[in-house]
């Protein structure tokens, strides 16, 4: 049986009725009818809202998932990350999976500072400031995929141009596995 990673686009699509929802619920349908495993990532739960805040418990997170009917689906724990992940849904890491994390990032964004306080030094910040949305969205987006890859999953769902295009090849070779859109995926049923 195949499963499926959806990432954060997937469920702001079905969201907002997007032109890729319906493959997003034929894949999450599919899982409730035991077709196929769909999981969603926790680290979800972090990303900018969209009305640009950011969910405060995990509760509110699951809640919207009920809402889009798809509280059935598995959640995988991220990396922890203080001012980013949810500490009861997040994993503590090994010396293995930061390294996959790097790999990771150095793919999808080559130029960004892994850690915050190394972000915030190359901008002249200091580190107690509220965390910026831009490294931590790209810290959410590495951290999706990094979910999928340490949890051995088939088929990582995006609409995100980044994950799709030329990085496409050197993710793959880390363990990503197949990356397709929504439609891709279902397709794949």
């Amino acid at each position: 049986m195949l499963t499926f990673t959806l990432d954060h686009n997937c469920l702001i699509a079905l969201a907002k009725q997007e032109s890729t929802a319906p493959a997003v619920r034929t894949l999450a349908d599919a899982d409730k009818a035991g077709n196929a495993r769909v999981a969603v990532v926790a680290v979800s739960a972090s990303e900018r809202q969209g009305n640009k805040s950011y969910i405060q418990d995990f509760s509110s997170f699951q809640d919207w998932l009920a809402e889009l009917d798809l509280r059935h689906l598995e959640i995988l724990r991220p990396i922890i990350y203080l001012g980013i992940s949810f500490f009861d849904w997040s994993i503590f890491p090994n010396d293995e999976m930061t390294n996959l994390e790097k790999n990771i990032q150095n793919v999808l964004f080559p130029t960004l500072e892994f850690s915050w306080e190394d972000y915030c030094r190359a901008h002249g910040w200091n580190s107690n400031t509220v965390i910026d949305h831009r490294w931590r969205n790209r810290k959410c987006d590495v951290q999706s995929l990094w979910c999928h890859i340490h949890y051995l999953r088939d088929v990582f769902v995006t609409t995100d141009h980044n994950f799709l295009k030329t990085k496409k090849r050197s993710l793959v070779v880390l363990g990503a596995g197949q990356i397709s859109t929504p439609k891709e995926a279902a397709a794949l049923l």
